[in-house]
């Protein structure tokens, strides 16, 4: 027996007295973040008659990014193989991770556990969704979805600056309206200064 067939033998035995050992590292990421990255797409969406007045699901819109990538890359194919590889690649992330969306979704849960290394594969894959967004745009004449693209892009990489937790939003309209002088003098009116 050779030694390479060896050492697999063992590991799978090792790993059937251990069931930990076969799995692979995850990083728990919340549903939050993919809510923030996907918003241009859910708005792009909510603009197509065929969505129009349907709640999609993160998964759902993951996988609409995805067809309008593929869609992009069809139209216009590249006769390199190192952006050939990157464009099935990136294909290929959205697709995973789309799946596990579903999964997580349809478990009711508010993170999705994602293979550890697939938020880097996004991060390096970004200048291939411009590209796709330039396509689209520049090629396709359909400016909104890639301007989509380009923001989706844009926010995978504040998301990774953020270490892939949720964005801080504010969304009370008078939250940035406050003036101090204002409510300074209201306060005789109403009684708060003793």
């Amino acid at each position: 027996m050779s030694l390479a067939l060896e050492v697999k033998q063992q590991f799978f035995l090792a790993s059937q007295n251990d069931p930990g050992m076969g799995n692979e590292p995850v990083l728990p990421v919340k549903l939050e973040t993919f809510r923030q990255i996907l918003a241009p797409v859910r708005d792009l969406m909510k603009n197509d008659p065929v969505y129009a007045g349907r709640e999609v699901p993160l998964s759902g819109q993951l996988t609409h990014l995805r067809a309008i990538c593929n869609e992009a890359q069809m139209k216009h194919d590249s006769p390199h193989r190192e952006v050939k590889q990157d464009r099935n690649h990136l294909l290929e992330v959205f697709q995973d991770i789309s799946e596990r969306l579903e999964d997580t979704e349809d478990a009711g849960l508010i993170e999705v556990d994602l293979d550890y290394r697939q938020p880097g594969y996004l991060v390096n894959l970004v200048d291939t969704m411009r590209e796709d967004a330039k396509i689209h745009a520049e090629y396709m004449g359909t400016t909104c979805v890639g301007l989509a693209i380009d923001q989706v892009a844009d926010c995978i990489v504040a998301a990774n600056e953020a270490k892939w937790e949720p964005l801080i939003e504010v969304d009370q309209p008078y939250a940035h309206h406050f003036n101090t002088d204002i409510a300074a003098s209201n306060d005789d009116v109403y009684g708060l200064i003793a």
